[in-house]
Order: C-alpha cells, then sequence, then structure tokens
C-alpha cells in the first residue's frame, strides 16, 4: 500500500477479499478523523468537512441539533487554532444527530451507533418512515481483488482488515426493510479516497419495487485519490455538496437532483485539472433498495414555496365563470380547430387564464407541451395597421422577403405546424396560436369576426381536403384571442352567435374577467392558507393577521395587485419575486400548464 497526501491510504492488491413521501424524522451521524494514531497520515480537513456538513445540515434541514454545543477549536486548541480554523467546529451529540471526530470515531463506537440507529441493541430504532443520512470524511481503502471497501476508523491498524469497517458493515445492518420496517431512506456519503469501490458488489438481486432506499454517493471513482484541500478550507467535495444543498431551489431536494448541482460545482485543485472527481452514486452493495430516494426538507419553507404559491393563485383565485365557459363550449367531436377568447384587463392576468384554459384541454386530449409549437404572443396594440392577417405575416416572413403576403400563405405556414416529423408524436403535434388585443377601439369585432371566419373556411378546407389516414397525423389548432382593454364590449357573446352555431370547430366565448375582491379573497384563503407548508402563509390564518392584510370588506384589486401584497407579506425579494412571476405569467412550453 501506497500513503498520499489524499484521504486514502492507496489501493491494495491482496488475496483476501420526481411533491416524495414526506418523512417523520430524520437521523444524522457524521463522522470525520484527522489523526490516527496507528500510522495512517494525518489529514487537514476530514473534521471541519464533518462539522461543517452537520452545522449546515442542522440549521438549513429538518436534522436535529441538540442543545450541547461544543467548539474543538475551544476544546482542542493546538489542533484546531483559531488562526488556522477561520469556522467553528462544533459537535452536536443526541439521540437524532451524531458527530463522532478523532478518538470518538473508534470501530466499535461507529458500530454501535449504527446498531442503535438499527435497533440491533435492542433500544429505538429508526421508525417506519423515518431517514438516515451518514456522512464519513476520512481515509478509506479498496481491495481490487476481493473488491470490499473499508473505512478507515480512528484505532484501525493497517494491513488489519477486521480492524477496518466495510460497506457490509453498514449494508447488514439496515438490508431488510420490507422485513423490519427500519429506516426507510439510507444515504451513506463517502468523502475518502477511491471511495466509488464502496459502490461494489452490487446485483440486480437487489433491487425491489417498495418506495425505499438504500443508496451510497462517492466524492470519486474507485480509482481516483480525494482532495483534502487546504487546510482549514475544506475539501474539494464537502465543499462543492453543501453549496448544492444550499443553492437547490426546492422545498423537498431529492438527492439524485442535487447531485445535477454537485458535479458542476465541484472546485478542481489546479494540480488535478487533469483528473478531476467523478462522483458516483449508485444502491448500496449488499442490501435490498426501492425505487424511492433520499429526500431532504429544508427548515425554513418560505422562500421555496413558489411552486405551491403559484398553484393556489391558478386553482383558487377566482375564473369560476370562466371554467365553466369552457366545459360548456368544448366539444370534442369538433375540435380539430379551437377558438376561445378572453377577456380581462391586462396581459399578464390573460397569461394566468391561458393555463387554465389548456389545463382544461389537457385533461381532454393530454397536451404535451415539449411537442407543441406556441407562438409568441402576437399583440396588437397600434392605432396604425391593425389587420391580423399582417400581424401574423410579420411574426413569421422570411428575412429575403421571399415568402408571399397573402392570406393562404400565411394559413398554410401555421397548418403545417401541425405535422410532425418525429414517428412517436404524430397527432400530438398541437399549435397553439395567441392574438391578443390591448386597443382598438369599438371595431374590434370587426376585425376577430373577420379574421376567425377567413381562417376557418382555410382550416377546414386544408383539413378536408386529407384523408382519414393523413388526419391522424395531424394535432389540433389552438387559437387563443384576447381583449386586455379595460373597457369596451368588442367580445360579447350576441355577436359571435352565427360563428359558435356553425358547428364545424370550437369557438368559445369565456366570460369577462373579474378583480379580486373579498369574496374571491377569503375562498383562496380557505382553500390553501392551511394547507400550505410556508409558515408566512400560514399566519394569514390568524384573523387579526388576514383582517390587516385585507383592510377592509371593501377590498378590491387586480390580480397583479393580490400577487403583490402576497410577495411583500411572505417578504419575497426580487428573485423570488420573479420565479413566481416566470411561473405563473410565462406563456411557453416549460409554464404552459
Amino acid at each position: 500500500m501506497t500513503l498520499d497526501s489524499n484521504r486514502g491510504v492507496g489501493r491494495a492488491n491482496m488475496q483476501s477479499e420526481t411533491k416524495p413521501e414526506l418523512i417523520s424524522k430524520y437521523y444524522l451521524l457524521v463522522i470525520g478523523i484527522d489523526f490516527y494514531p496507528n500510522g495512517f497520515k494525518k489529514l487537514n480537513n476530514a473534521v471541519l468537512d464533518a462539522a461543517s456538513m452537520a452545522d449546515f445540515l442542522t440549521e438549513r434541514y429538518l436534522f436535529d441539533r441538540p442543545t450541547l454545543v461544543k467548539d474543538l477549536r475551544e476544546t482542542d486548541p493546538d489542533h484546531y487554532p483559531k488562526s488556522q480554523f477561520a469556522k467553528s467546529i462544533p459537535i452536536y451529540n443526541g439521540p437524532y444527530t451524531t458527530c463522532l471526530y478523532n478518538e470518538a470515531a473508534t470501530r466499535s463506537e461507529i458500530l454501535y451507533k449504527l446498531d442503535q440507529f438499527s435497533g440491533a441493541t435492542g433500544n429505538s430504532a429508526l421508525g417506519e418512515n423515518d431517514a438516515l443520512l451518514i456522512y464519513f470524511a476520512g481515509h478509506g481503502i479498496y481491495h481490487t481483488q476481493n473488491k470490499n471497501y473499508y473505512l478507515i476508523a480512528y484505532d484501525s491498524v493497517p494491513g488489519r482488515t477486521g480492524d477496518y469497517i466495510s460497506i457490509a458493515d453498514i449494508a447488514s445492518r439496515f438490508h431488510d426493510y420490507l422485513g423490519t420496517k427500519c429506516c426507510k431512506n439510507l444515504l451513506l456519503v463517502l468523502d475518502s479516497c477511491y471511495a466509488g469501490g464502496g459502490q461494489s458488489g452490487f446485483t440486480s438481486s437487489n433491487a425491489s419495487s417498495g418506495n425505499f432506499s438504500r443508496r451510497v454517493l462517492t466524492s470519486c471513482s474507485s480509482v481516483q485519490p480525494a482532495a483534502d484541500g487546504t487546510i482549514g478550507r475544506g475539501s474539494t467535495f464537502a465543499n462543492a455538496f453543501k453549496q448544492s444543498l444550499e443553492q437547490n431551489p426546492a422545498v423537498y431536494p431529492v438527492i439524485s437532483d442535487v447531485i445535477k448541482f454537485l458535479q458542476s460545482k465541484l472546485i478542481i485543485n489546479a494540480e488535478r485539472k487533469e483528473d478531476p472527481q467523478q462522483i458516483q452514486y449508485e444502491l448500496l452493495p449488499n442490501a435490498f433498495s426501492g425505487k424511492g430516494e433520499f429526500a431532504f426538507e429544508k427548515r425554513d419553507k418560505i422562500i421555496e414555496d413558489i411552486y405551491y404559491l403559484k398553484e393556489s393563485f391558478i386553482e383558487y383565485l377566482d375564473f369560476h365563470n370562466q371554467r365553466g365557459d369552457l366545459l360548456n363550449g368544448y366539444d370534442q367531436t369538433i375540435d380539430h380547430l379551437n377558438v376561445i377568447t378572453t377577456q380581462g384587463y391586462s396581459f399578464e392576468v390573460q397569461k394566468v387564464l391561458s393555463k387554465i384554459i389548456f389545463r382544461f384541454i389537457n385533461n381532454i386530449i393530454l397536451l404535451k407541451p415539449a411537442e407543441c409549437w406556441v407562438a409568441e404572443p402576437i399583440r396588437i396594440d397600434k392605432t396604425g395597421d391593425n389587420d391580423i392577417w399582417r400581424s401574423l405575416y410579420r411574426q413569421i416572413k422570411d428575412e429575403k422577403g421571399t415568402m408571399k403576403d397573402d392570406n393562404t400563405t400565411i394559413f398554410q405556414w401555421y397548418f403545417e405546424k401541425l405535422r410532425s416529423d418525429k414517428e412517436d408524436v404524430k397527432s400530438d403535434r398541437h399549435v397553439i396560436l395567441w392574438i391578443s388585443f390591448a386597443l382598438g377601439g369599438e371595431n374590434i369585432f370587426e376585425r376577430v369576426a373577420k379574421f376567425c371566419k377567413e381562417f376557418s373556411v382555410l382550416f377546414m378546407q386544408h383539413f378536408r381536403s386529407l384523408t382519414n389516414a393523413e388526419k391522424l397525423t395531424y394535432g389540433k389548432m389552438f387559437v387563443l384571442i384576447s381583449d386586455e382593454r379595460e373597457t369596451g364590449t368588442g367580445l360579447e357573446r350576441a355577436r359571435f352567435m352565427d360563428i359558435i352555431n356553425s358547428r364545424e370547430y370550437n369557438m368559445i366565448l369565456t366570460n369577462e374577467i373579474s378583480r379580486i375582491n373579498i369574496n374571491y379573497a377569503v375562498e383562496w384563503r380557505k382553500k390553501f392558507v392551511a394547507q400550505s407548508p410556508s409558515p408566512k402563509i400560514k399566519d394569514l390564518g390568524n384573523d387579526a393577521v388576514w383582517a390587516d392584510f385585507i383592510g377592509n370588506n371593501k377590498f378590491l384589486c387586480s390580480y397583479e395587485e393580490f400577487i403583490q401584497k402576497i410577495c411583500v407579506h411572505c417578504q419575497f425579494d426580487q428573485d423570488m419575486i420573479m420565479q413566481l412571476h416566470t411561473q405563473l405569467y410565462s406563456f411557453n412550453n416549460k409554464f404552459l400548464i
């Protein structure tokens, strides 16, 4: 075996050897060893990394932080002087969070703690819905012939594998979740040299269909040392792992998503640029593992509840009349062409309504946004050339000007977007075209009616010319026409009756969008506030807080103003507001429904 300045004692060639289901309680065991009395090389940052991880997880995530706290810089200043270790090195020890550093991390003590967690000591074990994260920073060794990987404990003796801790020692205590119902999710994180060897021994028989997990994440492959880093600054992997958790925007980051951040964040030292650490994530050998994954849960969820908040604004804040209009007006037997009109007081509020429209349609034909062709909204807001066909032409014309500027050519361009070259898409290739009016006076009806008649005639002519087999290869056309003027009666239902009664395609007129009054606000509060995971939103369940938020019973505001009031109440910063606005108001494939 060769010793190196990294976290390993060499590779020995020896003859022997998708919101996830929530967790009831999170357990944490962190192990860090810098000093080995029996000959293994001293490390710079193993204890600091383990302590930093424990400090971070118990502060930001729902891992328990015991009240008893010690700082190694105070209790062991000779080994951990403040001049070299600017960060504190706390020790937490309790029933749910345990830190084992240096002389506390003997082989027997580590295994005893694992026995406690697994219930082998007779004490209370982890429950059926509990999770355990084990973080090890120290020396590791991979024996290439017997394919075993070992963690080096504080009192391990070089060359004596019986003094090491094998992956099997850990896996055997948690191998049968279906039988013991102990520890739903187990994640073993190894920041040690050649840690990829800790994944050896996996066979397909380890896999199970149950919703639980036994996984191991390693800081490097089985042929790589792990960078220890400059003393007092932490290791390459530990810093990147913490940053990946710190910057992940999800409320419940799943480990596989955290890993996507992790590899890109690894900061490689100059001397290691040609050999970057390759993290690995696999099933834990010698233990049955289900299809589940370890999911972290953030302690303070205010920042990360953007998605749930956005959903509440779509599902619980008005739009009852518009949903009824869609239900009454949509006919599946003639839905090859669908023209849907909306009336509201702003472009943004109509974007929200567009999500409601396409969610409704999705329940009928299963929209696949990634396969749809979605045009950028065409806003006709000038008093000059407001012809709809000319506006469509300006959107699609080629730079060379070779495309004809006539209605048939323009229509054919959009109609051909209903076809896909992908064999597995075919009729799932739907086209979404949005035309929005901000100005236009009282002649808006004439222009919309004229366009609808001309567009539908061309569409039906082309559609009827297709064979039945060809029709099956075309998707459906959705034309959304929005009148966002504050006043005006241009899109009244009565004026469209001759088009609605044509019965060749769906012409759906939705009611005008109302402003948010006290009744809408109260309904949103009743349906969402109690179930929200955000403490700030839950505060609105308090009558005094709610009264202050509403102001008075004459409460009336625009949709956007209500959103802004919530952002102020939740103390969102500009980045968080931008996230919410992007999810709520964007009209593109990613945020279509």
